[in-house]
């Protein structure tokens, strides 16, 4: 992992360098020497929801009622909406469908 990421794998994490170390800002007139650290809380977040599909380019099987498809558009994502709006659930065993 390069120097100053955010570990993806969860648990708290000191994070080293978050900006060039000694950073140099000015205040008061002066100059002065910093060195930025944190302590960083990665967690896991499930949510369930449908992401609606804004284009498909295929051919539907009013049989069986599948899709076949090479393309397909998603509409824009917002993880505040999910948030928001889609229910948490604490682990993919609680699907009643497979992703």
């Amino acid at each position: 992992m390069e120097q100053g990421a955010i570990p993806e794998t969860p648990g708290e994490h000191r994070v080293a360098q978050l900006a060039p170390n000694p950073l140099k800002f000015k205040s008061g007139g002066r100059f002065h020497r910093a060195s930025i650290t944190a302590n960083v809380l990665v967690e896991t977040r499930l949510h369930f929801g449908y992401w609606p599909i804004s284009k498909v380019s295929g051919f539907y099987d009013e049989i069986t009622g599948a899709t076949i498809t090479r393309h397909m558009e998603f509409d824009n994502l917002s993880m505040i909406e999910v948030e928001k709006k889609w229910p948490r659930i604490y682990s993919i065993t609680e699907l009643a469908v497979r992703p």
